[in-house]
């Protein structure tokens, strides 16, 4: 499973008011990922969001659209 699978995984099963974070922590347990890859996956997307001057949520989209 790619970083952009489980990013598109995490924002289509995000709950009501819950953060991007636990999404994807949630994407990331239930594709039996380990706690690093949430790390690099969330690292990923702060840096675009900070370099693009975007939400994180907009980011991740970025994100989970690339192939």
């Amino acid at each position: 499973m790619t970083d952009a699978e489980v990013l598109a995984q995490a924002i289509k099963i995000r709950r009501g008011r819950e953060t991007l974070e636990q999404a994807v922590g949630r994407a990331v347990r239930n594709r039996a990922g380990k706690y690093e890859d949430y790390m690099r996956i969330m690292a990923d997307v702060r840096d675009l969001a900070e370099t693009k001057g975007i939400s994180v949520e907009e980011a991740a989209k970025e994100l989970a659209n690339q192939p």
